[in-house]
């Protein structure tokens, strides 16, 4: 009984490692190539792993897309910190986020455009729009508690400005006042 246990642990370890390897090549490719210009022989090549051994976990390169973007978003900002309230949640949205614009500044820049791609991508409209909601709802609930008059259209423009400095950082990186831009929010909320 307990080898069975062992080996089924260690065959779900290998299944782990292998789809980590071929999702961390996909990013890396797709990050310094674009997404249309990446086949699945591309990053076979670079996981070090046969095509049919990318096709047993994935059904396809846009499959491999959409395991990138879950796991993309399941770290920083998908915390969505219940246990933080009032300014802290603000505090940690915004950290979180400046973090996620300046550190993977390339792989939002591979998404975003996805978004715009109406029949191919629609998940990643959908994930994207759930990923939101239920952040400005959270914000909702948060400046609610905050005493604001209309928590509803604070939260809203908090989130509307976040996506705003992300497609502009993705668009002039080298040129964007990150950091200013991130006090002006601080400043705003009276964070510290």
């Amino acid at each position: 009984m307990m080898m069975y246990l062992k080996t089924t642990k260690q065959t779900q370890d290998r299944e782990t490692l292998v789809r980590t390897k071929i999702l961390n090549a996909a990013y890396e490719l797709f990050i310094n190539n674009g997404y249309h210009n990446v086949t699945i022989i591309k990053i076979a090549a670079k996981a070090k792993v046969s095509k049919n051994t990318i096709y047993n976990y994935f059904q396809g390169k846009s499959s491999i897309l959409k395991g990138l973007v879950e796991r993309h978003f399941k770290t920083g900002l998908a915390k969505n910190n219940k246990n933080l309230s009032g300014t802290d949640y603000i505090k940690f949205l915004i950290d979180q986020t400046f973090d996620e614009i300046d550190n993977h500044c390339g792989f939002l820049r591979v998404i975003y455009p996805m978004v715009f791609y109406t029949n191919s991508f629609s998940y990643l409209k959908e994930f994207l729009y759930e990923f939101t909601t239920s952040h400005m709802n959270r914000l909702e609930e948060v400046f609610e508690e905050l005493g604001y008059d209309q928590p509803y259209d604070e939260a809203r423009g908090l989130i509307t400005e976040i996506d705003g400095i992300n497609l502009h950082y993705m668009s002039v990186r080298d040129m964007y006042p990150l950091d200013e831009v991130k006090e002006m929010l601080y400043t705003r909320y009276d964070l510290k």
